[in-house]
């Protein structure tokens, strides 16, 4: 059986579908991530590009580490992606089905995390970002 999860910007003119499992899920507390999404985290899903399409045009901010794309209507956040990698970050709440059945496997930055959250059960915990190696506990 083939998987593929739709999802799509507030106005609906941008629309990504992505093909398989991710290759991780993640929550972030850093700094760029709670201004991104106006809460104390983001969270997201990664497959390789190739098995992501986008329909629709988008804007983008580039970031010192990341490539953010919007739509150019609504403003919702759509995807991001580092620019050396053949990877791309689909926050959670772009998808059509709510709640997913994707759950995090690691949360970055939980130095920056609300002291009122809790770390979420069988994620890696890393202190800052996931490929820095510095896992917290």
């Amino acid at each position: 059986m083939r998987i593929e999860r739709f999802g799509r910007c507030n106005c609906g003119r941008v629309v990504v579908s992505a093909r398989g499992e991710p290759v991780r899920v993640g929550v972030c507390h850093c700094l760029n991530c709670r201004r991104q999404s106006g809460s104390p985290f983001l969270a997201y899903a990664v497959w390789p590009l190739a098995a992501v399409t986008v329909e629709g045009e988008t804007i983008t901010w580039q970031g010192p580490l990341i490539v953010r794309h919007f739509c150019p209507v609504c403003g919702s956040m759509v995807w991001d992606s580092d620019s050396a990698s053949d990877e791309i970050e689909i926050p959670l709440g772009l998808f059509d089905d709510a709640p997913t059945d994707l759950r995090p496997d690691h949360e970055c930055w939980t130095v920056r995390r609300e002291k009122w959250l809790k770390p979420i059960d069988g994620a890696r915990q890393y202190l800052r970002d996931r490929t820095s190696g510095d896992r917290a506990g």
